[in-house]
């Protein structure tokens, strides 16, 4: 298998091609209206505020849960509910629609759970980041995340055109 091949770069274009225009877009919001990207960089903060309080919360919740055994009950039942799910469906031969509704509305907290969970991972990442090139460009970390995403972007543009000299 070629590394350099049309289906990988026509990957990478789907990929590359967004992450170039936010990238430019960011820096586009910082150089000609930095009220706006001071607006959007305040908004960040308070979002990872609201959600680490919002973690916070819920993770004293899961804690007294965890304590109390009870969610070491409800993953059994969870456990045992899907073990009987299979073996209904074995017996009664029920289709793969009705089990995945099953599945749904059994595991819908959890999954709820995991967003805010990734989405609290995100914007804090976010807001490190923020923090940190805020540092070396003097107040400008939007238009920095934006330049660092059009190199990235920049990247695979120049890994298309590698695919045209050296590929398949």
């Amino acid at each position: 298998m070629d590394f350099f091949n049309n289906d990988t770069a026509n990957s990478v274009q789907l990929i590359s091609m967004p992450i170039e225009s936010i990238g430019f877009m960011l820096t586009f919001i910082e150089v000609i209206k930095p009220d706006i990207a001071d607006k959007i960089e305040n908004f960040i903060d308070r979002a990872e505020i609201q959600s680490l309080s919002l973690y916070k919360k819920h993770l004293n919740k899961l804690g007294a849960f965890l304590q109390n055994g009870k969610l070491i009950l409800a993953m059994m039942i969870f456990a045992v509910a899907w073990l009987a799910v299979g073996i209904y469906r074995t017996i009664y031969d029920l289709s793969f629609e009705q089990i995945s509704q099953i599945f749904w509305i059994v595991s819908f907290p959890l999954i709820v759970f995991s967003f805010v969970l990734v989405y609290g991972i995100l914007v804090s990442s976010l807001n490190s980041l923020i923090k940190f090139l805020n540092t070396f460009s003097n107040g400008k970390a939007l238009g920095s995340i934006g330049l660092i995403l059009a190199f990235l972007g920049l990247c695979g543009e120049i890994y298309q055109v590698l695919t045209l000299f050296f590929g398949t």
